[in-house]
């Protein structure tokens, strides 16, 4: 571990007590910094607490002599808002930064660069929220950087990684592909073209763990066995979500308040309406332990009217219920393998309506007052 000792006596704040939050505390700690933590998460904080780093709720923070937070990967900086953190920071004049920054620093001033250092940083994402923000984000500068409104955007190959493994098998693939589709499409997206439609078996990839860029799992032969979870999410996106033809379909903003402790979004929500007077509206429940209730409202902003979904409302779930993926090398393999879960639900203004944990739900439908 390299002790950051560019803070040594200063105050300083860390927010986010994960993994590369708890280094960074351990980092500026045995560099002599004067540190505050904080994690909302207890468990994180039990952790913390056994590496004798001493916590602190923000709201008793000396902000008058913090000038430095060190804010963990995932929680909001910009998007889709500030974490309540950050604004506290900035309003108290801190710079907010990342333990990436913090490491940066060391090897500048400390003994391991002698100032000399020239730093080559890989750095990623987890796929989920991180990435979604970044779509909007991306497509907003473009088009503030002059890009016209008329000329048409498109992803020509996409995936989760250049190289293949579990994560493209597992419910992680479907919940990514589902939320990467949406956030595209609502940022202002043409078209997206997945990669790829070619057979291909099982192999190594990140992790030293094994998967396929395909839609299916196949044999030695390349006759196909088994669908993964992006060929279900695939369907419920372009099968039930969208109305499949050539009809026009507009999609407009949907916000979800369902937050985890760190202020995290774990259920994302896109809304379309359809060439069939339907609108339908599709859910990624992220949270990998636990189901979550929601009430769908439709707000228009030019009468400020409200309406929910009316009469007879299709619900079709896709999640760990219908899908488990076993990991054995190469001979991995879905049970359950499919297929969504499809229901019938009344809708009124009260109607709540269930998300299974770790699941991509459609729910589609008449709107009315």
């Amino acid at each position: 571990m390299i002790a950051v000792q560019e803070f040594q006596g200063k105050a300083v704040g860390v927010f986010g007590l994960a993994r590369s939050g708890l280094s960074a505390a351990r980092a500026l700690q045995t560099g002599g910094a004067k540190l505050y933590a904080w994690d909302d998460n207890e468990k994180a904080r039990e952790a913390a607490a056994k590496e004798k780093i001493a916590l602190e709720p923000p709201n008793r923070w000396p902000w008058q002599q913090i000038k430095t937070l060190v804010l963990s990967p995932g929680i909001p900086l910009t998007h889709p808002e500030p974490h309540p953190v950050v604004r506290q920071a900035k309003s108290a004049g801190a710079e907010v930064i990342g333990d990436v920054e913090l490491f940066a620093r060391a090897v500048r001033s400390g003994k391991e660069g002698n100032g000399l250092s020239r730093i080559i940083a890989v750095t990623g994402t987890n796929g989920k929220s991180t990435t979604t923000a970044l779509i909007g984000h991306i497509l907003q500068v473009w088009r503030e950087d002059g890009l016209p409104p008329e000329i048409p955007v498109f992803i020509t190959e996409l995936n989760i990684a250049w190289a293949t493994g579990e994560s493209f098998v597992d419910m992680f693939g479907g919940l990514w592909l589902a939320d990467y589709v949406g956030a595209f499409l609502t940022a202002g997206g043409d078209g997206l073209y997945y990669f790829h439609y070619v057979p291909s078996r099982l192999h190594g990839g990140c992790n030293e763990s094994y998967g396929t860029f395909g839609l299916f799992t196949v044999d030695a032969n390349y006759e196909i066995q088994k669908p993964t979870s992006q060929y279900f999410a695939s369907r419920l996106i372009t099968q039930e979500w969208v109305q499949p033809g050539s009809g026009t379909h507009r999609i407009f903003p949907a916000v979800s308040d369902i937050r985890d402790g760190a202020g995290h979004v774990l259920v994302t929500a896109y809304a379309v309406s359809r060439p069939d007077g339907q609108w339908s509206v599709l859910l990624v429940n992220k949270d990998q332990s636990n189901a979550h209730s929601v009430r769908i409202v439709f707000h228009d902003g030019a009468s400020g009217t409200v309406r929910f979904f009316s009469g007879s409302t299709t619900a079709i779930a896709f999640g760990a219920a219908q899908y488990q993926w076993h990991a054995k090398g190469a001979d991995g393999f879905a049970d359950p393998d499919g297929p969504p879960a499809v229901s019938t639900v009344a809708g009124t203004r009260e109607t709540l309506f269930d998300l299974p944990n770790a699941s991509v739900t459609v729910i589609r439908g008449v709107v009315g007052f």
